[in-house]
C-alpha cells in the first residue's frame, strides 16, 4: 500500500513540475489548430471542390476533433480541482463527449451515429449536412478555445471608443474577404462556359460595409449576383451590425473575456445608461434574445403571407426568403434577396407582407431599450400599482417621436404621391399601406416604389426623415429622434426665455443639449462635405445629365443615415464615389459621439473659468 502511495506522489510531483510547460505547449498548439481550422472552413465553403476533396477535408476536421478531445483529457489529468474544472468547461465537455460517442460508434460498431440521425430525420443530402454539423461543432469549439484567453485592455493604452471602431472595422474587412471568395457569387457565362469569379475588392468592401452598417446600398443585384453562401454571409453581417456596435462590444466582453475594466466599460454605460459592466452583459443577453424572438415571429408571418412567386417556390426557398427579409427588416438593413426588392411585381401589392415588414422595421427603429421597457413585466406591475411611476424618459421620447414622424410622414407621402404613376393602379387602402411602408423604411431601405420616379417634394420629405432616423439604441441610423427632440426643447426654451431645459417634468442638462447640437451639426457637415466630394467624383455623370445634385444629396444622406434608399445611381458609381460612400456609411453607423471620443484629446484640467464674454449674435 505504501509503495502505491509513493508511486502516486511521484506522479503528482512529475505532473506539478511539468504542468506549466505542458499546458502552455497545448495552448500554443490549440491556437495554431484553431487558426488552421478557420482557414480550412473558409477554403471548404469559399472555393469549388470535388466530393473527394470535401471528404478529405472532413477527414482533417475529424483529426482536429481528435486533438481537442486529447487536449481536454490532458487538462483533466493536470487539473487538481476536477469539480471546478468541470464546472468551468461543462459546455466543452458535453460537445466533446458527443464526438467521443460518435467516434466509438464508428471504431467499435462501424456506425456513424450522427449520419444515422440525419438520415432518420430524412434531411436532404445527409453527407453534406453531416459536413455542416461537423463544421458548426468545430466553430463552437474554436470559439470556446479563443474564449480561454484573457487580454487585459486596461494595460493597453488605447482609447476604448477607438477600440470599438477597430473591432467593427475588422468585422467589415472579414466580411469583405469572405465575399471575395469564388463560391460567394454565382458563376458567369463566358463563351458558353460557367466560370467562378471573385467579387472585386472595392465592390466587396462596399457590400460588406453596407451590410454590417445595415445601410442596404448595393452595387450589384443581391438576388442574382450572390450565391446562397453569399446570402448567408450577408445575413451574418446584417445580424452583427444590427445588434449595434456597443452591444457588439458587450458581446466581445462577455464571450471572448476581453477584460474590459471600469474605464473601458464607461463607453458602454454612458450610452446604455447602465451602472455596471455586469448589468451591460445581462442587457446584451436580453437584446439578443429579444431580437431573435421578434425575427422568428416575423419569419412565421412572412412565410404565410409571401405571394406565390417563382422566387419563393418550394418550402426551403420560401423559408429562407422569410428569414432573410425578417432579419433584414428588424435590423433596418433593407437588403432583399428578391430580384427587384419589395418592388418586384407581386410583392409590391402583397399588403400583408408589407405590413409585416412595416411592423418589424418600426420595432427595429424604436430601440431595444424602449421595447424592453415596454414589455418588462416587473416594471409594468409597478406602474399599475403606482401610477406615478412612469416609463423611462428615453422610452417616452422614442415612442412619441417615432410614432409622430411615422404618422406625419405617411400622411404627407400619401398626399404628395397620390397621382404617382405607380400608385394609380392601387386602391386607396393599397396606397395607404404603400405610403406607410415607404415612410417607415426611412430608416431601413426597402421600397415598394421606384424612388427614381418620386417627385422632388417627396425626395425632400425623405431627406428630412432619413436625416432624423430612428431612436437611440435602435438598429436604425440617422442623428436619432432623441437628438432632434433635445434640439427642439432647447430652441423652444430659449424662445420662451426659460432658465432651464425641461421635458416630461425632468430637467435636461446643458451637457446633453450640447451633445445634441454637436451630433446635429457634425452630421450636417458630413453630408455636406460628402455631397460636394461626390459631385466632383461624379461630375461626368452630372454633365451627361444622367444624374443631378438631388440624386447625390439623397445618396449621401441615405449612406450616412444607414438607410439604403437610392434613386438608382449606386451601381454606376465611380471608384472614388464608392470610397466616399463607404466612409459615410461607416461613420454614420458607429456614431458621431464614438468618432469624436476616439480622436479627441483629453483635457488635462478644467478647474478654471475665464471671464464671461459679451458677443452680439443674430
Amino acid at each position: 500500500m505504501g509503495r502505491i502511495q509513493n508511486i502516486r506522489e511521484k506522479i503528482n510531483i512529475f505532473l506539478y513540475n511539468n504542468k506549466s510547460a505542458t499546458l502552455n505547449a497545448f495552448r500554443l498548439i490549440s491556437i495554431l489548430s484553431s487558426v488552421f481550422g478557420i482557414g480550412l472552413m473558409v477554403y471548404f465553403y469559399g472555393f469549388p471542390l470535388t466530393y473527394t476533396e470535401k471528404d478529405n477535408i472532413i477527414g482533417i476536421f475529424k483529426g482536429l476533433f481528435a486533438y481537442y478531445i486529447f487536449s481536454y483529457l490532458i487538462r483533466i489529468v493536470y487539473n487538481f480541482d476536477l469539480r471546478s474544472f468541470f464546472k468551468e468547461t461543462w459546455m466543452e465537455g458535453i460537445l466533446l463527449g458527443f464526438l467521443m460517442i460518435d467516434a466509438l460508434g464508428f471504431f467499435l460498431f462501424d456506425q456513424e451515429w450522427i449520419i444515422n440521425i440525419i438520415e432518420w430525420a430524412e434531411l436532404p443530402n445527409p453527407k453534406d449536412f453531416y459536413g455542416v454539423v461537423l463544421q458548426v461543432y468545430l466553430f463552437i469549439l474554436i470559439a470556446l478555445e479563443f474564449g480561454k484567453f484573457d487580454i487585459n485592455l486596461s494595460q493597453i493604452r488605447i482609447n476604448p471608443a477607438l477600440a470599438f471602431m477597430l473591432i467593427f472595422g475588422t468585422i467589415i474587412f472579414i466580411g469583405t474577404g469572405l465575399l471575395m471568395l469564388p463560391e460567394m457569387t454565382n458563376p458567369v457565362m463566358v463563351n458558353g462556359v460557367e466560370i467562378n469569379s471573385s467579387m472585386p475588392f472595392l465592390d466587396a468592401l462596399f457590400t460588406s460595409t453596407s451590410a454590417a452598417c445595415v445601410t442596404g446600398l448595393m452595387t450589384e443585384n443581391v438576388a442574382t449576383y450572390f450565391s446562397f453562401k453569399g446570402h448567408l454571409v450577408l445575413l451574418g453581417l446584417i445580424k452583427i451590425g444590427g445588434i449595434n456596435i456597443i452591444a457588439f462590444g458587450i458581446f466581445f466582453t462577455f464571450f471572448a473575456r476581453f477584460g474590459l475594466r471600469v474605464k473601458h466599460s464607461m463607453v458602454i454605460e454612458d450610452i446604455l445608461n447602465k451602472n455596471s459592466e455586469h448589468g451591460a452583459k445581462g442587457l446584451f443577453a436580453k437584446i439578443l434574445a429579444l431580437s431573435i424572438l421578434i425575427e422568428a415571429i416575423g419569419t412565421t408571418f412572412l412565410y404565410f403571407t409571401f405571394p406565390e412567386h417563382p422566387e419563393t417556390e418550394g418550402g426551403y426557398t420560401r423559408f429562407f426568403q422569410s428569414i432573410f427579409h425578417s432579419v433584414s427588416a428588424f435590423n433596418n438593413a433593407g437588403i432583399s434577396t428578391l430580384s427587384g426588392g419589395m418592388a418586384t411585381p407581386g410583392f409590391d401589392k402583397a399588403y400583408l407582407s408589407l405590413l409585416t415588414l412595416t411592423g418589424l422595421t418600426f420595432l427595429g427603429s424604436l430601440g431595444f431599450l424602449t421595447i424592453l421597457d415596454i414589455i418588462d413585466l416587473k416594471q409594468l406591475k409597478v406602474r399599475i400599482k403606482k401610477p406615478w411611476k412612469q416609463m423611462n424618459i428615453g422610452s417616452k421620447i422614442a415612442i412619441k417621436s417615432t410614432t409622430h414622424l411615422l404618422i406625419i410622414g405617411a400622411v404627407a407621402f400619401f398626399v404628395i404621391e397620390w397621382n404617382n404613376p405607380e400608385m394609380l393602379d392601387r386602391v386607396w387602402i393599397g396606397k395607404a399601406v404603400t405610403a406607410l411602408f415607404s415612410v417607415v423604411n426611412r430608416t431601413a431601405g426597402f421600397n415598394a416604389l421606384d424612388f427614381g420616379n418620386l417627385s422632388i417634394t417627396a425626395l425632400i420629405l425623405f431627406l428630412i426623415l432619413m436625416f432624423i432616423g430612428g431612436a437611440s439604441s435602435s438598429t436604425s441610423g440617422g442623428v436619432k429622434t432623441s437628438t432632434m427632440t433635445l434640439i427642439y426643447v432647447a430652441i423652444t426654451s430659449l424662445v420662451q426665455r426659460k432658465k432651464r431645459f425641461e421635458l416630461f417634468r425632468r430637467n435636461i442638462s446643458q451637457e446633453l443639449v450640447l451633445r445634441a447640437f454637436i451630433i446635429f451639426f457634425f452630421a450636417l457637415g458630413n453630408i455636406f462635405i460628402g455631397s460636394i466630394v461626390l459631385s466632383v467624383t461624379e461630375a461626368h455623370r452630372i454633365a451627361a445629365g444622367s444624374i443631378d445634385f438631388m440624386d447625390i444629396l439623397f445618396e449621401v444622406t441615405s449612406a450616412f443615415s444607414s438607410v439604403g434608399l437610392s434613386t438608382g445611381i449606386t451601381g454606376d458609381m465611380s471608384e472614388a464615389g464608392k470610397v466616399m460612400l463607404i466612409i459615410n456609411m461607416y461613420v454614420g453607423r458607429v456614431g458621431t459621439i464614438m468618432v469624436l471620443m476616439a480622436f479627441a484629446k483629453k483635457t488635462l484640467s478644467t478647474n478654471y473659468k475665464y471671464p464671461d464674454a459679451h458677443i452680439m449674435i443674430g
